[in-house]
């Protein structure tokens, strides 16, 4: 029987901004006598909107508070802070340049790099998070972002040098220890990735991303059924963790358990319907069932989603030579291989 190509499992990567907490300026109201009264009575307003997770209400109070004292340093950064959780960037971003010249501020530049990362600013956001390292040398957060950032950029070893740099100033983030982790095991130390990883998990039992992570180890170092518990408590934290959802099936297609496997796969593309790496294992399990008709028809919805993919040309020929289509068979093996499977060529030797 000819090798099926599955699509490698897919991993839960939490990169910078997704869990990281967002300071501040204060939470506290004033009633000090340097700034206008009323801008005080607005900037106040707008502290109390923002704990009640009114934004838009508290937006309205600090941009008043700042009509009345452009100056207001605290109304200005809260504002800057409500504009980066409601995803304005760009107006956040306005609000902390003007702050820059006022005071020489760690969490400005922390935001300012968060910003940044949000609009793609990748180098931006190093100047950035670099400057609040400077102000700031204590803050663990502010490595971690640059970590993450090399993540991004494959950058490993940066990120292990980076999260290592965090994680010796605070222990006790779970996230740092995911992030490394990452960082190890694309690196291809899975022994410290998988340290990182338990470590993670030991830190905050609710990572359910964390649990993926470690999974995946499992996966690679061969232990199934570890790696299918492990998936199994990340779906109890996060039961819509589709991620999760594929990753268990393909641990119990190695154990042999096809029917929990498709119906893992299922439950991940009903969870995300434009993830067709589930569609190609439900795909896979038709197979390994004989049930080539059905197979057959998975691949090809898959195809006409995806026409660019070329694995599902390739596992369609697989499909039709088993159906004793071999000019099908190998009119897709030919497509895979334009598209970049390299393991088609070694088909189509065959074909005539």
């Amino acid at each position: 029987m000819k090798r099926f190509l599955l699509l490698a499992i897919a991993v839960s990567f939490v990169f910078t901004g997704l869990q990281a907490q967002v300071f501040t300026g204060t939470a506290k109201k004033e009633n000090v006598v340097f700034a206008d009264r009323q801008a005080i009575m607005q900037y106040n307003k707008g502290i109390e909107y923002y704990g009640l997770k009114n934004y838009d209400s508290a937006l309205v109070a600090f941009t008043k508070a700042l009509e009345y004292d452009p100056a207001y340093y605290n109304a200005l950064y809260n504002r800057a802070v409500i504009y980066y959780e409601t995803a304005q960037y760009a107006k956040s971003l306005r609000d902390l340049e003007l702050m820059k010249g006022s005071r020489s501020d760690s969490k400005v530049f922390n935001l300012m790099g968060k910003n940044q990362e949000a609009l793609k600013q990748s180098s931006k956001a190093l100047i950035s998070f670099r400057a609040a390292t400077e102000l700031a040398p204590e803050t663990a957060v502010n490595y971690y972002h640059i970590g993450a950032i090399y993540l991004l950029q494959s950058k490993f070893q940066d990120a292990i040098d980076y999260f290592s740099t965090a994680i010796e100033k605070d222990a006790s983030a779970a996230l740092f220890f995911n992030d490394r982790g990452i960082a190890y095991r694309e690196s291809g130390d899975i022994q410290k990735a998988l340290q990182d990883f338990e470590k993670a998990t030991t830190l905050n039992s609710n990572l359910d991303y964390a649990f993926n992570n470690l999974g995946d180890i499992r996966m690679k170092q061969g232990q199934f059924k570890e790696a299918e518990t492990e998936f199994t408590a990340a779906l109890k934290i996060n039961p819509d963790n589709y991620i999760a959802f594929n990753n268990r099936g393909l641990a119990r297609l190695k154990l042999g358990e096809t029917d929990y496997a498709y119906q893992d796969f299922l439950k991940a593309h009903e969870l995300k319907p434009e993830f067709f790496e589930a569609l190609n294992n439900m795909g896979y399990v038709l197979y390994l069932n004989q049930e080539y008709q059905d197979a057959l028809k998975f691949f090809t919805d898959l195809i006409k989603s995806h026409p660019n993919i070329g694995m599902y040309y390739f596992n369609r020929a697989i499909v039709k030579e088993m159906m004793r289509d071999e000019v099908g068979a190998c009119d897709d093996w030919s497509q895979a291989l334009e598209l970049g499977v390299k393991e088609a060529a070694e088909y189509l030797e065959n074909c005539k």
